[in-house]
């Protein structure tokens, strides 16, 4: 075999070689498919309507499934629920500020990390919170409270949906 002979075939073997280790990440790559739209329309079940008190908040955990590129996983979130005569409003529970877990209190609620307070319609009243609480869309349907769960990124004035 010739020295020519020998680097050609080792050319062809190392290009297969390469080939065949980048190919599932190459097939990745080209084949995503933002899960974007999937999680922007993605309603969660919150319950039965009929089951929230009415005139009262209500703290609620919602479970639900995410996936990204290769897993899928649960993501738990807490969320504040109150149902009025005719409509009902659910607020995210993580501060706009630094993204801390608020807590619902007698005047509205508040943060605990830089204590920053809202109103019971979620207006921000106090502190270093630079909008007011993150309002989450609903609907109602068979008797079925849904909500669209999204995160805002904090620390802005205006809501950015981060995912």
């Amino acid at each position: 075999m010739t020295r020519r002979k020998f680097l050609q075939i080792w050319q062809v073997a190392t290009g297969m070689i390469v080939s065949f280790i980048s190919a599932p990440a190459i097939y990745f790559w080209q084949t995503d498919r933002s899960v974007t739209a999937e999680i922007d329309d993605c309603w969660i079940d919150a319950g039965r309507v009929d089951d929230l008190p009415i005139d009262q908040w209500r703290e609620e955990m919602l479970l639900f499934q995410r996936q990204d590129r290769w897993a899928t996983f649960e993501q738990k979130e807490l969320i504040y629920i109150h149902r009025s005569a005719q409509d009902i409003t659910v607020f995210s529970a993580i501060c706009p500020h630094a993204a801390c877990l608020i807590r619902k209190n007698d005047a509205g609620f508040g943060c605990p990390c830089h204590k920053s307070s809202f109103a019971s319609d979620g207006i921000v009243l106090a502190g270093p919170s630079p909008r007011s609480l993150d309002r989450l869309d609903t609907k109602m349907q068979d008797g079925r409270l849904y909500v669209k769960y999204e995160k805002f990124r904090p620390g802005t004035k205006t809501k950015e949906m981060v995912g």
